[in-house]
């Protein structure tokens, strides 16, 4: 089972789930969010971790195949950082200083170029999946962040 947070990823997972399970349905077939192309549900692999149930790739096991192979020659190219590497956006260390949860890192790299951008702790490659390495959506997400700021310290000078 995954571990979700707020009530937003609650929403954003189920939303998630939802479309997933309703592609799987139609018709035995599926859409690979990579090329783009249907395939029967087959072509997308099982993925599944030790705390999470079994669900089907959004990638096509072509696609999967792909981005492997780029980024096993890049891990070969670029080594895994050393214990006091910290991760570039939440700035967390290898051991998570709230949880005390030792994490691997995640080889981060341009989809479109396919070139090494950095080491990313799990959760903030997610997130970078999520949004789909959209700048315009992380836009958005700041400006939100930042009229929901400005309205609270509004409402709490009043």
């Amino acid at each position: 089972m995954r571990h979700i947070r707020t009530y937003e990823q609650i929403f954003l997972f189920e939303e998630l789930e939802q479309d997933l399970y309703t592609e799987e349905c139609n018709e035995g077939l599926k859409t690979c969010y990579v090329c783009r192309k249907i395939y029967p549900v087959e072509y997308f692999p099982f993925s599944h971790g030790p705390q999470i149930k079994k669900w089907r790739r959004r990638d096509c096991k072509f696609c999967l195949e792909k981005n492997s192979a780029i980024r096993a020659a890049l891990l070969k190219e670029n080594p895994y950082p050393n214990d006091d590497y910290t991760c570039p956006i939440c700035l967390e260390g290898k051991v998570h200083s709230i949880t005390g949860v030792e994490r691997k890192w995640n080889l981060d790299h341009c989809h479109d170029t396919s070139t090494f951008r950095g080491f990313l702790c799990s959760s903030c490659n997610k997130a970078l999946g999520f949004f789909e390495e959209d700048i315009k959506v992380f836009k958005r997400i700041i400006k939100y962040l930042k009229n929901h700021r400005e309205k609270t310290h509004e409402e709490r000078k009043e």
